[in-house]
């Protein structure tokens, strides 16, 4: 951070590196443009925003990720507290660290309970937010009205940032991004009058804007390249202090503080992805595969802006390196565009800074730290595209430049081009109504997509609709044999629904690929019990309790299966280790009454039997038994 000089007074210059851009007395975010034009236009960009987004208002929770955000996390639904404000600066649950995001999602349900429609409503005025704060930066930079509106109309409604806004677990996109330009308004007002104050403001919103997600980690360098174009610092300190390097320092050292802000919270957020086992290792992912994948990446973003189709929640890794001749020329494509942007740097500053904003956004979320299983993500396009943005909006400009025709020729393509694109992102966000319709409309653009099959089956099967899902978590274990919980999954689906020769052979499947799994050696014991062959039954729950002693149900089954196979003293045993566990059940108490009956030890089987009745009192059979035996008790006395 810049100091000031020995005898200087609050307020005053911090040194001749920071020195003003343009007069420092003026505080006007529009200064030089009609501020009543700049107020038309804002008012446009955000009713044109609400317009194209307004549906998600009836929308629904989905089920990947907002369970764990919202739905089904007892921490979050209980609102604002002192004891959830300090989970949420101590978790790292859901493999992130994100504080301000957490505190934000306990507000909504302390406001406005579990209702979808709010939480959807909070991420939508977060983006309204975010559209007008980046058109107000940059005309306030760059003094440049039109070009500024039409960056920030094509961030507002442009269809990759659908997943951003309309998936209630991203608020942590939205929130970031927020106090990410919020950071850069703060950074321009600093550098028009360079003192203390006004760079703590920045540092302190560049920590807010962290603590929503990692993704600003890149900020002190795209400051950097802002100091370039439009601000000219580098210019203008280069004129002061003379040297390149020199100047670069200058800049770099200026942002130390805020590098090292960035720094703390890219380790906080390793440790935890690591922690939460979100990192994938270079075993499953190899180093060449991720190189391929995130050179081709850059591409396929850059061609899916140009034209959005076939945009779907989850596009599948292919795990292995993408063929040569593809990475070469992704690697054409990206060195060509570098090429230029540097030989026409001094005469459009706009394309080497747009260009670099791109790439370099991009590095936290490009996958060579992979993070979960998918190839890209619509969502990490959120901050990158400005830098794409920038590049089309002031060439434009550019072009227009020399005739009136010409300009009124490209201002009726790019109003085509945002008209166009408020089109298909309000198609692309009624995808996004519930969970079965954005996994089916995946499942339509996308081939070979385990993941998505593994999605919409749970959610179909959540809905009762136990076939569709079936048919879904099949085609998934066909894509991806060797994938334990695709395996798992399937196997549970066809337990849960009575097929139980079909769940042992994949439960059997599951345990080659990992044979310590308790739940696979739980539910492979229940389905041999009910199928009668008892001794295995015994094998494999007397192994899920080896790797798991608190599995749930487990003593359970375990004696339905030793009382199935005639051993009624063990069996006896395991029912009473879970009546410990769960006293009121009356299944446990009833077969308890069968295991002593068995043994003929009546009058503990009569207590158990009365004890099962007690909490379900229309059992027919238990009623029977244990009139039987006070019938036989009697016949004695």
């Amino acid at each position: 951070m810049p100091k000031r000089r020995k005898g200087s007074s609050k307020g005053k210059s911090a040194g001749p590196v920071l020195r003003p851009l343009q007069d420092s007395s003026s505080d006007d975010v529009h200064a030089g443009v009609d501020p009543r034009l700049s107020t038309i236009i804002s008012v446009l960009l955000i009713v044109g925003t609400l317009a194209v987004y307004s549906q998600v208002l009836r929308h629904e929770y989905i089920r990947l990720d907002d369970r764990a955000y919202v739905t089904e996390n007892p921490k979050v639904l209980a609102g604002l507290s002192a004891e959830g404000v300090a989970w949420a600066f101590t978790t790292t649950h859901a493999s992130n660290w994100h504080p301000l995001t957490w505190l934000s999602h306990m507000l909504d349900c302390q406001l406005f309970g579990t209702d979808a429609g709010w939480h959807h409503l909070t991420n939508l005025l977060l983006h309204c937010a975010a559209v007008w704060l980046l058109f107000v930066v940059l005309n306030r930079m760059t003094k440049s009205i039109w070009a500024s509106a039409f960056v920030a109309a094509l961030f507002a409604v442009h269809p990759l940032h659908v997943e951003s806004v309309a998936w209630i677990a991203e608020r942590k996109d939205v929130l970031s991004t927020f106090f990410g330009f919020l950071t850069l308004l703060a950074y321009v007002r600093y550098t028009e009058r360079p003192v203390a104050g006004r760079y703590w403001l920045v540092a302190i919103l560049l920590a807010l804007g962290l603590m929503a997600k990692p993704m600003l980690v890149t900020w002190p360098c795209v400051m950097l390249l802002l100091d370039y174009w439009p601000l000219g610092r580098f210019e203008r300190t280069k004129c002061e202090q003379g040297g390149a390097l020199q100047t670069w320092w200058r800049l770099i050292r200026e942002k130390l503080p805020l590098i090292a802000l960035a720094a703390a919270s890219s380790v906080m957020t390793i440790l935890a992805q690591k922690h939460g086992g979100a990192v994938a290792s270079s075993a499953l992912i190899s180093l060449d595969a991720r190189l391929s994948n995130a050179l081709i990446a850059y591409v396929c973003y850059l061609g899916k802006t140009v034209w959005p189709a076939g945009l779907a929640v989850y596009y599948p890794h292919s795990y292995q390196a993408a063929p040569g001749l593809h990475v070469a020329g992704a690697v054409l494509l990206l060195a060509a565009v570098t090429a230029v942007a540097i030989q026409v740097r001094r005469t459009r500053p706009y394309l080497i800074v747009g260009w670099l904003w791109y790439l370099g956004t991009l590095v936290p979320v490009i996958g060579l730290v992979q993070v979960g299983s998918q190839a890209m993500a619509d969502r990490y396009t959120y901050v990158p595209l400005v830098g794409i943005f920038v590049m089309i909006a002031w060439g434009i400009g550019d072009s227009g430049r020399r005739t009136r025709v010409r300009r009124v020729i490209l201002g009726g393509v790019g109003s085509a081009c945002i008209g166009a694109s408020m089109i298909v992102t309000w198609l692309q966000v009624g995808y996004w109504r519930d969970s079965v319709t954005l996994f089916e409309h995946a499942l339509k653009v996308t081939s070979d997509n385990a993941p998505a099959h593994v999605f919409l089956a749970q959610t179909l099967y959540a809905r009762g609709r136990h076939e569709e899902a079936i048919v879904h978590y099949t085609e998934a274990a066909r894509l991806q044999p060797n994938e334990l919980g695709t395996v798992y999954n399937l196997g549970l689906a066809l337990y849960l629904d009575g097929q139980m020769e079909k769940a042992i052979g994949r439960f059997t499947h599951a345990l080659r690929i990992k044979s310590d799994h308790a739940a696979a050696h739980f539910y492979l014991g229940s389905s041999f019990a009910r199928t009668g062959r008892f001794a295995e039954a015994i094998a494999h729950s007397k192994a899920a309790l080896r790797v798991d002693p608190r599995l749930k149900g487990a003593h359970y089954d375990l004696g339905i299966a030793l009382a199935g196979a005639g051993e009624y003293e063990e069996a006896i045993h395991h029912y009473k280790q879970w009546l410990e566990v769960d006293p009121d059940s009356a299944d446990t108490h009833i077969r308890l009454g069968d295991a002593f009956l068995s043994l003929g030890r009546l009058e503990q089987a009569a207590l158990h039997y009365a004890a099962g009745l007690r909490i379900r009192p229309d059992d027919a059979q238990a009623a029977a038994k244990l009139a039987e035996i006070r019938s036989r008790q009697g016949d004695r006395n």
